[in-house]
């Protein structure tokens, strides 16, 4: 089973706790994974490269952080069309197509923060 992870970035020491977690989770399930981002948060194009070249190899399913979930759109039709499962994380898409998102819950995260 191979799944690609495809974030936001691969620098700031979230998206490192991220890559960790995965690769963790990916040796305790037996599953090959690759983790991927651009190098800045501001390289829409490049996460989309990156996405595209993905689903070329048919992977088992997709993790995915849009930097752009307009931009991604037209991939993650073409991943449903192929039955190739997408989980969003971090930030939403706007699509029924992931089946699910994983993300914080900011406002239960602050607790009391903002009043």
């Amino acid at each position: 089973m191979y799944i690609p992870i495809v974030s936001k970035g691969f620098q700031h020491q979230f998206w490192q706790a991220v890559k960790q977690g995965s690769e963790k989770a990916a040796k305790e399930l037996n599953v090959e994974i690759t983790f991927e981002g651009p190098e800045t948060e501001s390289q829409i194009d490049k996460q989309i490269e990156m996405l595209k070249a993905d689903l070329g190899k048919k992977p088992s399913a997709i993790g995915f952080a849009a930097l752009d979930s307009q931009a991604a759109i037209p991939l993650l039709e073409q991943a449903k069309k192929n039955n190739i499962p997408v989980i969003a994380f971090d930030s939403g898409v706007e699509s029924d197509i992931p089946l699910t998102t994983a993300a914080t819950d900011n406002i239960a995260a602050c607790g009391s923060c903002g009043g």
